[in-house]
């Protein structure tokens, strides 16, 4: 198990995203920190905050489905470590 880098071996995180009214993610944050800690006592916990304006980018269709396409790989370097420090 020490051969793998330590954002495998360490716990998963609970993600929280927040959408919206940014005015008050401040308040939210806190309350929902608060009653995870009550109920699971859990404080590994990450919060996301996005305005309405938000937009999530649509699919890119074309290589999966594209005659001959060959995986490269399943994981590539550090990849784990970027989303786990968005």
């Amino acid at each position: 198990m020490e051969d793998y880098p330590p954002e495998v071996r360490s716990a998963p995180l609970l993600l929280c995203g927040l959408v919206g009214a940014t005015q008050i993610h401040g308040q939210l944050t806190k309350v929902l920190h608060e009653s995870a800690m009550k109920e699971w006592g859990n404080t590994r916990v990450k919060y996301l905050s996005f305005s309405y304006d938000m937009r999530i980018p649509p699919c890119k269709r074309g290589g999966k489905d594209a005659p001959g396409y060959r995986i490269g790989g399943i994981l590539k370097r550090r990849w784990l470590e970027k989303v786990c420090n968005l």
